[in-house]
């Protein structure tokens, strides 16, 4: 059972090192190779990495399972022994300290100084994205600091109008591919919102979480662009099946009672604003939380899962169930379906 135990050791302290134990030299020298070159060539790369983790998980399986193998079958003169145990184990350790020593004291340094390295100035990006809006849109926009993501080999940077700083919107460029924003859907987005803002505060004035959000496809955002079209309604009128705008309302209150058929006159007449004002692609979702929800998770308005036991109804439609709903009837229906 001592080798077994040697064997699964000498693996986990590094692969290929088992095997050499249990008389595969060859196995393990390629063992050992392997995973030391893709040890080097995959530091700050999460995919090599992963493939790195799964050699050394397998290089530990097939050791102990040979060991294993090798004790069930009293063939025990099989593994390493002696002088020549030690030997030749000591050298494949050494070898292995030896890259462990390369690849932290060099490689990384290395590697920090060519590959993580942004492969242009911030400031030129910074620059050249402010370029790109002036050409893409005619306006001019504030650029902020961009950040270097190593992993994707991209610049994210938040930008604004000038004239409307709270339109922020997400630019970003990855390697020698061209720009690409979220202009349009945010502008969309905080129109759809601005438009809804007077019915949500006379129907829900104690609304804990409004969101509303527009996607629209690549073709129409293209020939809005290309119109200088930026103007919600008229997205409406003029692609009238190639955007969907998505409603998220959250509601901190205890349906009791009557209480249950005001909520869902509520969701009546907003199912209603959507039909007059010819939104004919809409997402909405109404969530009810109970009022013993705690103040921390008040605070944060996100990242509900941990306190998923508060939610007590939740309204979910989208555009094909928003258009049967045309009474308060079908609203009932809809809500018994799904709570």
């Amino acid at each position: 059972m001592i080798h077994v135990v040697l064997a699964t050791l000498l693996s986990i302290i590094y692969p290929g090192v088992g095997q050499i134990y249990n008389r595969q030299r060859m196995k393990g020298i390629v063992i050992i190779l392997v995973y030391s070159i893709l040890g080097y060539i995959s530091i700050g790369n999460i995919y090599l990495m992963s493939f790195f983790m799964i050699i050394w998980v397998l290089a530990i399986l097939d050791s102990l399972w040979t060991a294993v193998r090798m004790v069930r079958k009293k063939v025990n003169r099989g593994f390493l022994q002696g002088k020549r145990a030690v030997i030749e184990v000591g050298i494949a350790l050494t070898i292995a300290l030896l890259y462990v020593w390369f690849s932290v004291d060099i490689s990384q340094p290395l590697w920090t100084k060519e590959s993580h390295q942004p492969p242009q100035k911030v400031t030129s990006v910074q620059k050249e994205a402010k370029n790109y809006l002036k050409d893409k849109y005619g306006d001019s926009f504030k650029v902020e600091k961009p950040q270097y993501i190593t992993e994707f080999n991209k610049y994210r940077m938040k930008a604004y109008p000038q004239d409307d700083p709270k339109l922020r919107f997400t630019v970003t460029k990855r390697g020698s591919q061209p720009f690409e924003d979220t202009y349009v859907i945010a502008a969309l987005s905080k129109q759809s919102q601005e438009e809804m803002q007077p019915l949500i505060d006379k129907l829900y004035p104690d609304v804990w979480v409004y969101e509303s959000h527009v996607g629209i496809e690549n073709e129409a955002e293209k020939d809005m662009i290309s119109k200088n079209m930026l103007d919600y309604q008229e997205v409406r009128n003029q692609y009238p099946g190639q955007y969907t705008q998505h409603v998220d309302l959250k509601l901190i209150k205890d349906l009791e009672g009557k209480q249950k058929e005001v909520e869902m006159r509520k969701i009546l007449k907003t199912i209603q604003f959507f039909k007059e004002n010819r939104v004919q692609k809409v997402n909405l979702n109404v969530t009810y939380y109970s009022e013993s929800l705690p103040e921390k998770a008040r605070d944060q308005k996100i990242k509900l899962g941990n306190y998923y036991e508060y939610l007590t109804f939740e309204f979910d439609m989208n555009p094909q169930d928003i258009n049967k709903i045309n009474k308060l009837e079908d609203v009932k229906e809809r809500f018994q379906k799904l709570n």
